[in-house]
């Protein structure tokens, strides 16, 4: 057995060549999860940019100086068809647990290696916290 779900995920993308231009994003992902890291896909938009871009990859647990942290290490196909990496990282501190847990900074990065554009992610706990306990699913098989 194993479980899935679904997060959603709001914010703004600011690119290095344009880095005082902030652009609103969105980001589904359909998560299993499984034991070792957990295989993600979704849909990610930067309206004038890339629109319901295809996406997959994975999210894992990873053991850092100062605690645990969630890693989304993500693969997209940019908008003249290079493979972009999305990476971001969700960190929980327990001095501040809901803005750590609701706010994943991150990157967008031309094959791992130019950076394209800064990324903050967001989970809105007002309006996504329902969907998101309701959105857990077991699965046999």
């Amino acid at each position: 057995m194993h479980c899935s779900f679904i997060q959603d995920l709001t914010g703004a993308a600011w690119f290095s060549a344009e880095p005082t231009e902030e652009r609103p994003l969105s980001l589904r992902l359909m998560v299993r999860c499984v034991r070792g890291p957990w295989p993600a896909r979704g849909i990610l938009s930067v309206p004038g940019w890339i629109d319901h871009a295809p996406l997959g990859g994975w999210l894992r647990w990873e053991r850092r100086a100062g605690g645990r942290l969630v890693a989304y290490d993500l693969v997209l196909p940019g908008p003249h068809g290079e493979h972009l990496a999305l990476r971001a990282e969700l960190v929980p501190r327990g001095r501040n647990p809901v803005a750590s847990v609701t706010t994943v900074p991150g990157t967008i990065r031309v094959a791992e290696d130019r950076e394209v554009a800064r990324l903050v992610l967001r989970w809105d706990l007002r309006h996504g916290a329902l969907a998101f306990v309701l959105g857990w699913r077991l699965v046999r098989g």
